[in-house]
């Protein structure tokens, strides 16, 4: 979109309503398990408009309904995910505060559409999952409770105890220090790259006394020991991996994670949860254990399963949403006028220094809502590159 996101916006509402006008009254996609819409010349247009969607709107600051977006684009084609809708759902579920549907949708999208069977289906042990998860438990607990509570400091005997529990776990269950470890001692490639995109060993990450031996380290001796250091591949029962394929769509995964959920990791009290749980492992764990501890994931079955084959991800391409996602709203008209826009005729912006009962009751109002007044005037020609199909009247979205 290269930063026009105006002329982006205008183009990706357009094709969306083209997609909307056409569907049935008896369209039932939505409702029905095991249905999907086709991946094809036809459909493709829709997929790439909607996950480009979810970047104007992000851009806007509108984060429930890009998450409303997602579900949808997922739920388009959930067998084959073509855009990698699993992780936008999750992302933007985070951004739009939805923590309890982040610790549900794991096992809900599992059962939702996939048999039944032993191990159960569910998507716990995808890195998203693991990572998103903790991340649901760890934010709303900081907002209500003590930074220094919420760390993990394990004895020796806690610590062992969750390791030897982990064939019949069922993580989504436990609290956010364990959700960490996991994906920590599954995916520590991800933890490492979080850190350096991150930039966690610039932060001025907390000291509490209850820490112990590497938990009193620098974040950038810990990102060197030999947890970061193992050329381990990830041939976990719970993924079903197979082939060479799958390997390579879980580090696509993996990466796409990364880029489009850094600006989700990037604070201090995050820095300094993750800091407690790297010291937590050093502490207790040596290259031996580690060693054990990935042969026992390969070689026995858990209780949770990823129930597809990770190779479709293979083409994924990750969606960077920014380190600030949303406007300035009170600085939206100035850059407008920067850049030579002027404001429609119907430019309502929002006053950030209304009250609350003001700004409730003016995004109540129906024509805040309209598209812009004169949009044919103003727009009779299509944008460039976009071909307006003869049947189709935008003026009939108002």
């Amino acid at each position: 979109m290269q930063s026009q996101f105006a002329e982006a916006n205008s183009l990706l509402e357009r094709v969306l309503f083209v997609y909307e006008d056409s569907i049935s009254y008896d369209f039932r996609l939505l409702d029905k398990r095991g249905y999907q819409l086709q991946l094809d010349q036809y459909s493709r247009p829709l997929f790439v408009a909607l996950s480009r969607f979810l970047l104007v709107l992000t851009k806007k600051g509108c984060h429930k309904s890009a998450f409303e977006y997602a579900k949808v684009l997922l739920r388009l084609n959930p067998y084959e995910d073509p855009h990698g809708a699993l992780i936008l759902v999750d992302h933007h579920a985070l951004t739009a505060r939805q923590y309890t549907f982040v610790t549900q949708f794991p096992h809900l999208f599992g059962k939702d559409h996939y048999p039944a069977g032993t191990p159960e289906p569910s998507l716990i042990y995808l890195p998203s999952s693991l990572y998103s998860t903790a991340l649901a438990k760890f934010l709303p607990a900081v907002e209500n409770g003590t930074l220094s509570q919420l760390m993990a400091t394990w004895t020796r005997e806690q610590f062992l105890d969750i390791l030897a529990r982990i064939d019949d776990m069922d993580p989504a269950a436990e609290d956010h220090n364990v959700l960490l470890l996991l994906g920590l001692l599954l995916y520590p490639k991800v933890m490492n790259e979080l850190a350096s995109t991150c930039e966690w060993q610039k932060l001025s990450l907390g000291e509490f006394s209850a820490y112990t031996g590497w938990q009193k380290k620098p974040m950038k001796e810990l990102l060197i020991s030999f947890i970061f250091a193992n050329e381990f591949k990830p041939f976990y029962s719970c993924l079903q991996i197979s082939r060479e394929e799958d390997l390579v769509g879980l580090d696509k995964f993996s990466r796409a994670y990364v880029e489009s959920n850094k600006a989700l990791w990037k604070s201090q009290p995050v820095g300094t949860w993750a800091r407690s749980v790297i010291g937590c492992v050093l502490n207790y764990m040596t290259p031996a254990d580690y060693e054990a501890f990935v042969e026992r994931l390969c070689s026995k079955p858990l209780r949770y399963v990823v129930p597809f084959s990770l190779s479709r991800y293979q083409s994924i391409v990750p969606i960077t949403f920014g380190d600030h996602p949303g406007l300035d709203l009170n600085n939206i008209l100035a850059n407008q006028q920067e850049q030579g826009h002027q404001p429609p005729p119907n430019y309502n912006p929002i006053n950030t220094q209304q009250n609350w009962f003001s700004l409730l009751l003016g995004s109540l109002l129906p024509w805040n809502h309209l598209p812009r007044e004169g949009l044919a005037q103003e727009e009779d020609q299509p944008p460039e590159g976009f071909e307006e199909d003869e049947d189709v009247d935008f003026d009939d979205r108002n």
